[in-house]
């Protein structure tokens, strides 16, 4: 008899049970591949910090999916790449000298069906995302808008370029690319709070992206450093780099 009523519950229960999880795909792949750079690589999929999945090994150049069961409901998600390079697996990130950061952090609402695609570009050294099924949370914080254009560019001299922004060296944000004798325009949130914000400009030169620096045999450091604080009210920081006088004008508000 007891056996008989434990086997009923376990009936009962597995639909419940089964009702409380959903299906998250992860799809990616890197564009761009340099001959010669093309790591293994693998995916960890992270649910409010445990760890669910890890994804077998791929080449960094070949289109990749990974699925794992995870609850329905909000929750904070986390997704890291890591490449195999000098005989170690280490995290694909560009604290660690690779190009681009190929991971996702944030928290999310599932659904029954979810999936994210995650296209990592070695060129332009940005990671791009595209959800569907589940919901990204609006991130807490204050708005800080940067606009920034260079004067005086001479001719042939016109380089595409883009804007980081960092809050207590925490990546915020990165811009569209553009061209320097135009103005460029972008937003991040910020904690509340008093952080050091970092905005450090990129140029794309003889195939590569570098730091706008006199370190890098560029006539001045596009770059600027603050600290700031923020509570509610947004905030602007404006940027203007003088080719011909070798400033940096910034108005902050």
């Amino acid at each position: 008899m007891k056996l008989k009523l434990l086997f009923a519950i376990c009936l009962i229960s597995m639909p419940a049970l089964a009702g409380k999880t959903a299906r998250l795909t992860v799809n990616w792949n890197f564009t761009n591949v340099i001959e010669g750079y093309d790591h293994n690589n693998k995916m960890v999929i992270y649910v409010d910090d445990k760890m669910l999945g890890e994804s077998p090994e791929y080449l960094q150049s070949n289109k990749s999916s990974f699925s794992v069961d995870v609850p329905k409901g909000k929750h904070r998600l986390k997704i890291e790449n890591y490449a195999y390079y000098g005989g170690k697996w280490e995290l694909h990130r560009k604290t660690n000298g690779y190009s681009v950061d190929a991971y996702y952090e944030n928290e999310v609402t599932f659904g029954a069906s979810n999936a994210l695609e995650m296209v990592c570009d070695i060129d332009s050294e940005k990671t791009t995302f595209t959800l569907s099924g589940m919901k990204e949370a609006p991130k807490k914080g204050t708005a800080l808008t940067v606009t920034w254009i260079y004067k005086n560019v001479e001719p042939g001299y016109d380089h595409q370029n883009r804007m980081e922004v960092y809050s207590d060296d925490e990546l915020l944000g990165t811009s569209e690319i553009q061209m320097q004798s135009k103005q460029g325009k972008m937003t991040v949130i910020v904690p509340d709070g008093t952080h050091e914000i970092s905005i450090m400009n990129y140029a794309y030169y003889e195939g590569k992206w570098e730091l706008h620096s006199l370190e890098n045999d560029y006539s001045l450091d596009a770059i600027y450093v603050t600290s700031m604080t923020f509570n509610k009210k947004k905030r602007t920081v404006n940027l203007v780099f003088d080719i011909e006088t070798l400033e940096t004008n910034a108005v902050v508000k």
